[in-house]
């Protein structure tokens, strides 16, 4: 494969081990970046993946008592990143928050 031809975004609340695999080979496999919304969650805080270009948002999570996920209302920064200027795929890891919904209708317009 030709890493020039894909250029993937992925868009995800907050760096995780189990997907760090994952990113890496992609890395390897196309121009590949990630966007995290914040550096850590309630409870949940791991070290930056290694060998992958990636950048933070520091958009910071609104609780809701009654469920555990939080949610993300910071889609101006999202969309600020101009993805689509230097992506040709993104991909939108947990959709459930607003600032991802919100960022890929107005991404798509």
């Amino acid at each position: 494969m030709n890493k020039t031809q894909n250029n993937l975004v992925w868009v995800t609340n907050i760096p995780v081990p189990y997907k760090e695999r994952l990113w890496q080979w992609l890395s390897t496999e196309m121009n590949f970046e990630i966007i995290f919304m914040n550096k850590s969650e309630f409870n949940y805080e791991y070290g930056p993946p290694r060998n992958v270009k990636y950048s933070f948002l520091d958009s910071k999570p609104f609780y809701i008592p009654s469920i555990s996920t939080p949610l993300y209302f910071g889609w101006r920064r999202l969309y600020r990143t101009q993805i689509w200027k230097r992506a040709n795929l993104v991909y939108i890891d947990g959709w459930e928050s607003p600032a991802y919904a919100l960022s890929a209708w107005l991404w798509k317009r």
